[in-house]
């Protein structure tokens, strides 16, 4: 069997470790599984409030949002900028995914 992913990089060994993780059959049944699970919690299970999965989710939800509306982060009335400044990786593309429509608890699962 030819393998999908042919390509070296070269001074990065990890990537090749990569490339021959993607070409196993029980790691891609593995994270398609994990993928399942997770739209199914995502969308089935949990409730439209934050849970006690992730107590932090509807604080993090509210910053979204309010970035998303072009708001200062400094005048965030929970945390100021600080939040802002440590979650940037979730805020900003759950910020995008409220642009284009999403709730704001649903985008900040979603990119979690």
């Amino acid at each position: 069997m030819e393998p999908r992913f042919k390509h070296r990089v070269e001074g990065f060994p990890v990537m090749d470790d990569i490339c021959l993780a993607l070409n196993s059959k029980p790691v891609i049944v593995i994270l398609s599984i994990s993928a399942a699970i997770r739209g199914l919690f995502q969308f089935a299970l949990l409730p439209n409030s934050p849970s006690v999965f992730g107590p932090d989710e509807g604080t993090y939800a509210l910053l979204a949002k309010y970035v998303s509306e072009g708001l200062p982060v400094e005048e965030f009335p929970a945390y100021g900028p600080k939040l802002y400044n440590s979650a940037k990786s979730i805020t900003l593309p759950s910020a995008f995914l409220i642009k284009l429509g999403l709730e704001e608890l649903t985008a900040v699962r979603t990119i979690a």
